[in-house]
């Protein structure tokens, strides 16, 4: 049997899933009155603030989850990519940096850190990260997308 607390975050992801985000809101408000240290609860309202647009707040959330949880890569590339709209590059940076510490072969950790090079107009760092990923076939949209905004600014 699942603990009270793990239907209720079911329940969220459910609802931010579904786009039903102020639902989802009030789920993990639920989960965290029960437990204000729980890193799926926290993950899930940083999860939910940015998607309503309170990146301050959804920093906030997911800042406390690292903490929390340290290993839990999927948090620290969400913080990554929080703080990379918040503007906030060497913060971001350094959460994909330790994202693909804990995970090496992290596509989306180079990803993001090619993000936050191409916002900070360092297209060639931005190139020399994505390069490898183009030639071993990992062109989803992200990657295509930097890609070529590298090619563009680069003049090639």
């Amino acid at each position: 049997m699942k603990p009270p607390e793990q239907d209720v975050l079911d329940r969220a992801t459910r609802a931010l899933d579904a786009g039903r985000l102020e639902q989802a809101q009030a789920l993990c408000e639920q989960a965290l009155a029960r437990s204000r240290r729980n890193p799926h609860a926290l993950y899930l309202m940083g999860c939910t603030l940015y998607a309503l647009h309170e990146r301050a707040e959804a920093i906030a959330c997911l800042e406390r989850c690292v903490r929390l949880d340290p290993k839990n890569i999927t948090a620290h590339l969400r913080l990554g990519e929080v703080l990379t709209a918040d503007g906030q590059y060497g913060p971001a940076l350094s959460r994909f940096e330790k994202a693909q510490k804990l995970d090496p072969t992290s596509i989306t950790a180079l990803c993001g850190k090619a993000e936050v090079f191409d916002r900070r107009n360092q297209h060639e760092k931005a190139g020399r990260l994505l390069q490898p990923l183009v030639r071993a076939g990992h062109l989803n949209a992200p990657t295509a997308r930097l890609f070529g905004r590298y090619l563009w600014k680069t003049g090639r």
